[in-house]
């Protein structure tokens, strides 16, 4: 016995499926995503690490009023706790895509590191100050992002509810 298949059948079935994923709603596995996200962000201060391991240059100049004894870029908590909840913690999740992140304004420059005006007085923690006006030069410490590990967990996940969903 044999069948045939008309290739011009095969492109209008795969036309529907592309049709059938583009309208696909991934909000519930883009929420269990963004718990993942606040999970892993969390860990990054809990280690003082980034995505890709390695560990946060310890910080040499803080605020004045700041303790001298903190840990690196945990002087309040509010850079850590805006990567969990709270007012300047940003989540936004939509069918087909979500925004993860934080509102903290100092949050770019220790993430990506370099150079930046000074806008309050700064105490060294071998001695030295920086003034308002003067610069200070700081080192990545990577808080925001995700590993290769993580996309790929992601990439599955969305995969097997497109699977899923096609089957229904």
């Amino acid at each position: 016995m044999t069948d045939t298949i008309d290739i011009n059948e095969l492109s209008a079935m795969f036309a529907g499926i592309g049709d059938q994923v583009s309208a696909m709603d991934y909000t519930e596995q883009l929420r269990e995503t963004a718990d993942d996200f606040r999970t892993i962000h969390e860990g990054y201060f809990d280690r003082s690490a980034g995505p890709d391991g390695s560990t946060w240059a310890e910080w040499y100049f803080r605020a004045k009023n700041a303790p001298s004894d903190h840990k690196t870029l945990v002087v309040t908590g509010r850079l850590k706790q805006s990567l969990i909840s709270g007012s300047d913690h940003i989540e936004e999740v939509a069918p087909r895509g979500m925004i993860f992140g934080t509102s903290v304004p100092y949050s770019f420059q220790n993430n990506e590191g370099g150079t930046f005006p000074v806008d309050e007085v700064l105490i060294g923690r071998r001695g030295g100050m920086k003034r308002p006006g003067d610069t200070i030069t700081l080192p990545k410490r990577e808080h925001v992002g995700i590993t290769d590990a993580d996309v790929d967990k992601i990439a599955n996940r969305v995969a097997d509810a497109t699977v899923e969903k096609l089957k229904q």
